[in-house]
């Protein structure tokens, strides 16, 4: 039994060694839909994230994300922090993928009177497409672009259609 388990631990620490970590940054704008354009009007902000390719198909991410929201609120910021999972259907130079994420979204604002920031919490899933390019002149650099239809499920169902633009830096070539 030990025997099996420590063939198991070689065989996926063997894949992580030659499996590609990275990290990214990007700038995001969210348009809410017809349903909360009363409360929301857009929202832009920025991302991080940091990421691990098991393959060339399939590629997972740990997101922290911060927009700050244009509506009647003062001070609105909405915090996103999400895990996402990404498959690409070629291995071309640009590869289109589908993905998915769910997490936490923290919303803060202040009312228009003054009672102080209140705070709202709760769920956030996210349905994407998009595709990463490979920058030709910076060995291990992409552009990654992305569209996504969020959910976020706060004091009331927030639904926005995000676009999101950044850059991804791969610590190593996988082997």
């Amino acid at each position: 039994m030990k025997r099996n388990l420590l063939f198991i631990a070689f065989l996926i620490a063997g894949k992580m060694l030659f499996a590609q970590f990275s990290v990214g940054t990007g700038i995001t704008a969210a348009f809410p839909t017809q349903s909360n354009q009363l409360d929301y009007d857009f929202g832009i902000g920025g991302a991080i994230h940091l990421g691990y390719e098991p393959n060339d198909a399939i590629k997972f991410k740990l997101n922290y994300e911060r927009q700050w929201v244009s509506s009647f609120k003062e001070k609105n910021r909405i915090n996103l922090m999400y895990g996402e999972v990404l498959y690409s259907f070629t291995k071309w130079e640009t590869r289109p993928f589908v993905g998915f994420g769910a997490g936490y979204a923290i919303e803060s604002f202040e009312p228009p009177l003054d009672f102080g920031t209140q705070h709202y919490d709760g769920l956030m899933l996210s349905p994407a497409i998009g595709f990463i390019s490979q920058v030709n002149f910076i060995k291990n650099l992409s552009i990654e672009a992305k569209l996504s239809y969020d959910f976020y499920f706060l004091h009331n169902t927030i639904d926005v259609l995000k676009g999101s633009v950044g850059l991804v830096y791969k610590f190593r070539k996988a082997g």
